[in-house]
């Protein structure tokens, strides 16, 4: 059983334990991470989502992401979560914006890491990735193989391409 903190809107952590699976109760939030990866070359990493996912199977996106274990911070989560998805470890994150997503009571922090190593050493997540590909960032905004293409955050997925065009 994962069991996660509760929060306000506020991204104040509350003296309550949500389950995943069951319902979230009224003004309560859970919180993910997410992590935009991309390599020191300039290309971002597409992770592919497990076709038996419960939320948006069979799409593409890029990032690896997660909800929050009980007692974990964003960005415990956020390293975490990019470990889990991707077997990369990084020594940097940047912070990129907080958000809020009402209909799910989610809370989202979105993080965004350059990693320097080999590329060809993604580690898939059984169950949560089944493929992965480095694109360059004119590809990112196009399907890719006619598949779902998920991009939550697109604003920040530019923020990444312009910070390294400077």
């Amino acid at each position: 059983m994962e069991t996660w903190d509760a929060y306000d809107v506020h991204f104040n952590r509350l003296d309550k334990t949500l389950i995943r699976g069951e319902p979230i109760p009224s003004g309560y939030f859970h919180g993910v991470s997410i992590v935009v990866v991309q390599h020191d070359d300039g290309t971002f990493l597409m992770m592919h989502r497990d076709p038996n996912k419960e939320t948006d199977p069979n799409q593409w996106e890029p990032s690896a992401s997660g909800s929050l274990l009980k007692g974990e911070s964003f960005i415990q989560g956020a390293f975490r979560e990019l470990e889990e998805e991707t077997g990369l470890i990084v020594d940097n994150m940047q912070y990129m914006r907080d958000y809020c997503y009402h209909e799910y009571q989610t809370l989202y922090k979105i993080y965004a890491t350059i990693y320097h190593g080999d590329k060809d050493k993604i580690t898939l997540q059984q169950g949560e990735t089944d493929a992965y590909r480095w694109i360059k960032s004119d590809e990112l905004f196009k399907p890719i193989d006619q598949e779902e293409y998920l991009i939550m955050f697109p604003d920040v997925i530019e923020e990444c391409i312009r910070r390294r065009e400077k």
